[in-house]
């Protein structure tokens, strides 16, 4: 007799959480010199890697909305620009006119 199995997401998410936890609190602490660090952040923001690095990311990216300074332009994949502001931190469309 073959069963199905589902799991419920929030129940995954659980598991994904401790399994994290779990794995963090095993490695040991890496010694970090903080300096090295920004000193590589600032080559990689000069020579523009860092820029293309960030964009790559998501395949949304948001930008100043040169026409109207108080609102945000979403700019997807496809070059698709949709104007519009942050409400309680989530990008809200304008409503067209």
């Amino acid at each position: 007799m073959a069963r199905s199995a589902s799991v419920d997401p929030e129940v995954l998410g659980t598991v994904k959480a401790d399994w994290a936890r779990r794995v963090a609190a095993a490695s040991p602490p890496a010694d970090v010199d903080l300096e090295e660090v920004i000193a590589s952040l600032e080559a990689d923001r000069q020579s523009g890697a860092l820029a293309e690095f960030v964009a790559k990311q998501s395949p949304v990216r948001y930008q100043a909305c040169a026409a109207h300074p108080d609102l945000l332009e979403q700019v997807d994949q496809t070059g698709r620009v949709v104007v519009g502001k942050l409400v309680d931190g989530k990008f809200q469309p304008l409503d067209p006119p």
